[in-house]
């Protein structure tokens, strides 16, 4: 009787690890991130690629990080993934580390010797999360944004393609950086954590003291060569997309739309053999990749039901359309 129930603690032991099991934030080898911010810019200093005064305000700038995963650094017991050049003894740079038996991510700062949670894939409806930074962290090392240090209780939990999303309320929009409130909307712009993808905000919670005081946003994630994530497919991975021109989604025909099982895509224009077709969830999750060709039927059926989103795109130019997954 006894050794039966040492099997039973064991057995639920290990199912319990199964299920705390979460997608890890990062690739195998590469994790690319496009972080868009605003800052400062004077007579044109930031690369015109970063900067388009239409979408989401007249000074952004998009920043890209590389996570390799052979670059590490060791604190204390701890070892981290760093960004760009490895940081020295005290100086703080983008250092971070995840769990991923509970799917939290950390960012560490030598300087003042202090790990500060960035995500928690294990929260509930009604826990608490507090922003970046907390009150510990001196104002020196970071310029201050109007909900720094807020403490936000979790709306809900939903999951998406087998990915957990945690969803926060939306936060004072003098947070960020869009001209009109219908933006914040329109661009899905509130506080997710997603598996797989991390916080919407970027892994590294507010990025450097030389930024503006707003919150940076996550564009699109990319892991090992492949993109995973897009926030929005007008906002695309950098603001602005130099050289590509976006047409009109009629010009690219989906049918039938909605749709139980697949699609079928025709084009009126003539594309490139680099031509690419991606489908991204509501989240921005990309479910979906191959090369594009006129007539080319995709089989959705095992999609979830909702809308998505299609980018076909070449070198020259980008089309866009939508369609609805259906029983």
């Amino acid at each position: 009787m006894k050794s039966k129930i040492i099997l039973l603690v064991l057995f639920t032991s290990m199912l319990f690890s199964l299920q705390a099991q979460y997608e890890s934030f990062f690739g195998d080898s590469l994790t690319k991130y496009s972080i868009v911010s605003q800052m400062t810019m004077k007579n044109g200093t930031i690369a015109p690629k970063d900067h388009d005064p239409y979408l989401i305000g007249m000074c952004v700038a998009t920043i890209e990080f590389y996570i390799f995963s052979s670059d590490t650094i060791s604190f204390g017991n701890q070892v981290y993934h760093y960004s760009g050049i490895q940081p020295e003894g005290g100086e703080d740079g983008y250092l971070i580390r995840e769990e991923v038996n509970t799917g939290k991510m950390y960012r560490y700062f030598p300087s003042c010797g202090m790990e500060i949670l960035l995500c928690d894939m294990s929260l509930n409806p009604g826990d608490t999360f507090q922003l970046f930074p907390p009150s510990a962290i001196p104002e020196v090392w970071w310029s201050g944004y109007p909900e720094a240090g807020s403490t936000l209780i979790v709306d809900s939990v939903s999951y998406e393609n087998g990915k957990k999303v945690i969803w926060f309320p939306q936060i004072n929009e003098s947070s960020f950086f869009f001209n009109t409130s219908e933006q914040y909307v329109q661009y899905d712009v509130r506080l997710k954590f997603i598996e797989g993808i991390g916080s919407t905000y970027g892994p590294f919670g507010y990025l450097q003291r030389f930024m503006e005081p707003y919150l940076p946003l996550v564009l699109c994630i990319e892991k090992d060569g492949v993109q995973d994530f897009m926030l929005n497919e007008h906002l695309g991975c950098y603001q602005v997309g130099v050289g590509i021109d976006e047409n009109q989604s009629s010009t690219i025909h989906v049918y039938p739309n909605p749709t139980a099982d697949q699609i079928t895509l025709k084009s009126d224009p003539l594309f490139s053999e680099q031509t690419s077709v991606k489908i991204y969830n509501s989240l921005g999750l990309l479910v979906y990749s191959d090369f594009y060709e006129s007539g080319k039927s995709i089989d959705v059926s095992a999609f979830t039901n909702g809308i998505y989103i299609i980018i076909i795109q070449d070198d020259a130019q980008k089309f866009i359309n939508k369609f609805v997954k259906v029983k």
